[in-house]
């Protein structure tokens, strides 16, 4: 399977540093193998200041799934966009953490 084959979800989040770290693998987890494709997440820290970053690059660190962007000028559009930019799959998709 090529890396196009795979499907990127871009994940923008904004002060999550303490909740995060629980989150993310749970969002991991049901999407291996989703449609007998394999997945990553791009998540997109919005001009975060509690460490979400931080939390982000040792997840990544620690699991190829995931990948870092950081938008260190804010803007929820903006940091859509940049994890848009960032998703280099075919099928990239959006996650609206917290929208419900």
């Amino acid at each position: 399977m090529s890396a196009r084959d795979m499907l990127s979800l871009v994940l923008p989040c904004r002060n999550q540093a303490d909740h995060i770290g629980a989150v993310l693998p749970l969002y991991l987890s049901p999407l291996q193998g989703a449609r007998g494709r394999r997945s990553s997440w791009v998540v997109v820290p919005n001009a975060s200041s509690d460490g979400t970053e931080q939390v982000v690059a040792e997840i990544a660190r620690r699991d190829p799934r995931v990948r870092l962007v950081c938008n260190p000028d804010g803007g929820w559009g903006l940091s859509v966009r940049t994890g848009l930019d960032a998703a280099t799959r075919r099928n990239p998709g959006l996650h609206e953490h917290g929208a419900h």
